[in-house]
């Protein structure tokens, strides 16, 4: 009987070292293949999400590329009837700066300033401008005076003014005035 049970004791032995044989093997296996496979896919599973990450920035970018090109194109047609011709100097800049300022002063709201084409004499430039305006009566008449003796020589041409009923006590109106540019020597 001791005999029979040693032999069943070594056959236990044989049959745990060869699952712990079989265990070595397979964890062996786990490092050497399936480990690296695992951080191969997840690396390709990274560079997917951050490929559609990217696809989706650039789809935005496009959007709003094409609503910036439509804006353009709104704007081309606003505006292309405009037509201003400049001196040299800087002169209509500043001059357009201060007819705004001066609106805003006295709380006169210019709706458009459509210039027109520049006349050439022979010691000056004469720049005819039509200013659309917007305000009470007294801000529009200490708006034009304060133009005609600033420090630019702008002479008021013409001045309609018209009460607008859903406006109230605020007046619109248009003024065209001449604005004149020595020329430089």
């Amino acid at each position: 009987m001791e005999i029979q049970h040693n032999i069943t004791r070594l056959q236990r032995q044989k049959w745990r070292l060869v699952a712990g044989l079989v265990a070595v093997l397979v964890c062996f296996a786990y490092a050497t293949e399936v480990i690296p496979r695992l951080v191969e896919l997840r690396a390709q599973y990274t560079e997917t999400s951050n490929e559609q990450a990217t696809l989706a920035s650039l789809d935005k970018w496009a959007y709003e590329k094409r609503l910036v090109e439509a804006r353009s194109v709104q704007l081309q047609q606003r505006f292309k009837d405009l037509y201003v011709s400049l001196p040299r100097s800087d002169q209509m800049s500043t001059i357009l700066g201060l007819l705004h300022e001066h609106a805003d002063q006295f709380g006169v709201r210019l709706t458009e300033v459509r210039p027109a084409e520049r006349m050439a004499y022979a010691r000056y430039d004469q720049w005819p401008v039509a200013l659309h305006i917007e305000g009470d009566f007294h801000a529009v008449g200490r708006f034009v005076a304060t133009i005609e003796q600033a420090q630019y020589l702008m002479k008021v041409a013409q001045l309609e003014l018209w009460q607008d009923g859903a406006l109230g006590a605020v007046l619109k109106g248009q003024l065209d005035l001449h604005v004149i540019i020595l020329k430089e020597s």
